[in-house]
């Protein structure tokens, strides 16, 4: 497969997977070590770890959809000069979004919240554009921006809405964490005795089965799955949209907002379990670390392995519509 493309598409290929690899775990992974080298906390949470699995995963939706177009781009190294530039630029803006989130005294960020986050937001995405013309360069992009002027639209609409949606779910976590808990803790009050919990409306809930006992945060409210499961819910949707039925996609997103809501409760009351009678170093790191990803892919799957063929329009794709209008004429 491979040996059919040609050098210039082998340079897009390796180009591709070199600005995911730096972005998605490159650019994380160096502020996270510096955080711990520096023993700094975040001085707010803006979501940025969801926002890199939603660029994921909206990278995996256009690359599959516009593979064909975009093994016909025959793409040119960028000039000398672009990567030198344009890396410092992007080093810059990124050391300057680390610099708002982790060393921003408390009460400014309480007393200025808005000016921060816009700053944050503007100095990361102006630190990821120029990563991006470091890697590719000012003509390809030019050129790429108009082959897939639509998509890029589509895509910067999806992610204003999937930003949108994290902020206003982020803002209410303390609610959603209190009701994770309230039905987390009646779930192991019906399964074994000694469960507790305690309920706050400033700061983290409680829930536990007899000395084992953990804080309901952000984390575990519930927010990461809803907003992950809306967001593929939307890329698919994009993705099919000729061979979607509209109401159906409808009757079928709110029963499955609801599905990975509960997933997220099993989750936790698993979690609760294995702490209180296998082990609490097991609950807190390995499960605590692994189970979220991997509780959402597998209902991710089941989900769209029965709802994708009651979505999609009876008569099937594009080549069924086509005839159909043929067949009127």
């Amino acid at each position: 497969m491979l040996g059919k493309i040609g050098p210039g598409q082998k340079r897009l290929l390796l180009r591709l997977a070199a600005f995911a690899v730096l972005y998605l775990l490159v650019v994380p992974l160096a502020m996270a070590a510096a955080a711990t080298l520096l023993d700094k906390k975040v001085s707010f949470t803006l979501n940025f770890d969801r926002s890199a699995v939603f660029l994921l995963l909206l990278l995996g939706f256009f690359v599959l959809k516009n593979r064909g177009r975009l093994l016909g781009l025959e793409h040119k190294p960028p000039a000398q000069w672009e990567p030198f530039l344009f890396g410092a630029f992007s080093a810059v803006a990124f050391s300057w979004y680390f610099l708002l989130r982790y060393f921003m005294p408390g009460n400014f960020v309480l007393q200025n919240f808005g000016t921060v986050v816009l700053a944050s937001y503007g100095a990361y995405l102006l630190a990821s554009v120029a990563l991006w013309l470091a890697v590719f360069g000012i003509d390809f992009t030019a050129g790429f921006a108009g082959m897939f002027t639509r998509e890029l639209v589509l895509s910067l609409v999806t992610a204003a809405f999937f930003v949108e949606f994290s902020l206003a779910l982020q803002y209410g976590w303390k609610l959603f964490s209190n009701t994770v808990t309230a039905l987390v803790y009646h779930l192991l009050s019906a399964a074994v005795p000694g469960a507790v919990m305690a309920l706050s409306a400033c700061c983290a809930p409680m829930v536990g089965v007899g000395s084992f006992r953990v804080l309901i945060g952000e984390a575990c409210s519930g927010i990461d799955s809803l907003s992950l499961f809306t967001l593929l819910f939307v890329g698919i949707m994009a993705y099919d949209w000729k061979v979607i039925d509209k109401k159906r996609a409808l009757l079928a997103f709110v029963p499955g907002l609801v599905g990975i809501w509960f997933a997220n409760i099993f989750r936790v009351s698993a979690l609760v379990l294995i702490g209180a009678f296998v082990s609490p170093g097991l609950a807190v790191g390995l499960f605590h670390e692994n189970a979220g990803w991997i509780f959402f892919v597998i209902y991710c799957t089941a989900f769209w392995y029965f709802a994708y063929p009651f979505v999609r329009a009876r008569g099937g794709g594009g080549n069924a519509a086509q005839k159909r209008k043929i067949k009127n004429k």
